[in-house]
C-alpha cells in the first residue's frame, strides 16, 4: 500500500484581514477515487491560503515494487489518479 499525504497550492485570492471572500474554495470531505477495479477512499481538504488555495489529501494506493520490474503502477495510472484529484479539488 502506498500512503500519500500531500499539499498543493493554487493561485487565487486571499484577504489578509482573515475574511473569507465569496469566491474562495473551501471543502473537506472523503471521496471515492476509481483505480482499476478498486474504489479507494480519498480524503481531501481545500482552504484559502496566502494568495490562493491550499489542497491537502491522503489516499492509500496498492502497488508492488520489484527489483527486476520496478514499480507495478504505470505512469498512465499515476497521471490518471493525479487528474482525478485535481478535478475534485477544483470542482
Amino acid at each position: 500500500m502506498l500512503s500519500i499525504s500531500r499539499s498543493i497550492s493554487n493561485s487565487g485570492q486571499y484577504n489578509f484581514d482573515n475574511k473569507i471572500k465569496v469566491d474562495d474554495i473551501r471543502k473537506k470531505n472523503t471521496f471515492t477515487l476509481k483505480y482499476k477495479d478498486a474504489k479507494l477512499p480519498l480524503y481531501i481538504q481545500v482552504y484559502p491560503y496566502r494568495n490562493g488555495s491550499k489542497v491537502t489529501y491522503e489516499i492509500e494506493i496498492p502497488y508492488e515494487v520489484d527489483s527486476q520490474r520496478g514499480i507495478s503502477m504505470p505512469k498512465e495510472d499515476i497521471d490518471s489518479i493525479k487528474t482525478q484529484i485535481e478535478k475534485i479539488a477544483n470542482d
